[in-house]
């Protein structure tokens, strides 16, 4: 059985743009299946299928949840509505890799100048 990441997944990816035979996605497909889920409980269900399909990855290194959690909070730096990431936050523990919980309470050049910071530190 598909899990539920996967079947948003593979339903927000473009046609032909989803590997049937590796199980890659692209992470636009990944960032349009995030933005559909509206609901704590379908947050929860998405983000455990993420970290399961995570921890299947060979090549991963880092615990799979932390990168879940950091990969879906740096989506939510590129979409402004507060109260889908806040819904986010509550239903799973994400948070943005850079500005955690306030991610929608900095003006746009604290954010560059933070993320300008982050680079040169090579964070």
């Amino acid at each position: 059985m598909k899990s539920y990441f996967l079947e948003k997944v593979e339903k927000a990816a473009k046609p032909g743009k989803f590997g049937k035979k590796t199980g890659r996605h692209s992470y636009g497909a990944m960032f349009d299946a995030v933005l559909t889920i509206d609901n704590p409980t379908d947050a929860k269900k998405f983000f455990d299928g993420y970290v399961e399909w995570l921890s299947e990855q060979d090549e991963l290194t880092d615990d799979p949840a932390y990168v879940a959690k950091h990969n879906i909070g740096y989506m939510f730096g590129y979409y402004s509505e507060p109260e889908k990431y806040e819904m986010w936050m509550k239903a799973t523990g994400v948070k943005h890799p850079i500005f955690g919980k306030d991610l929608h309470n900095i003006s746009p050049e604290e954010a560059f100048w933070t993320g300008q910071k982050s680079a040169d530190d090579g964070k």
